[in-house]
């Protein structure tokens, strides 16, 4: 967490938008919209993004309690097909919440060995 001007940064507010986490949950709806039916399913089946959600009627993905090759074997892809989908939905999933309004981020300058 090392800002372009050298510091670190302390803390980050958990709010954007006034709105507890927003940068980080995730609605089914949004995921699907992004990844498309099939790839948006499957991305909110892996990582539990529910309707009801997790966290205040939305969900922070949490990787599902299961084997993922296991859950690879379920869907009849490889594991490496998986690793691969996922990834790449991670990717997409990662551009789309970089429009999102970026929570504010304190920061403490400090050089190594001086305050």
């Amino acid at each position: 967490m090392t800002s372009p001007e050298g510091g670190f940064y302390s803390a980050e507010d958990a709010d954007s938008e006034g709105v507890e986490g927003k940068f980080y949950v995730w609605h089914p709806d949004e995921i699907i919209k992004i990844l498309g039916k099939l790839d948006g399913e499957l991305y909110c089946r892996y990582y539990d993004i529910t309707k009801g959600g997790n966290f205040e009627g939305a969900s922070i993905p949490n990787l599902i309690n299961q084997n993922p090759l296991e859950f690879a074997d379920s869907l009849d892809i490889s594991l490496e097909d998986l690793v691969e989908g996922l990834e790449k939905c991670r990717q997409m999933l990662f551009e789309a919440r970089e429009n999102r309004c970026i929570p504010i981020r304190m920061i403490k300058f400090s050089h190594l060995g001086t305050d």
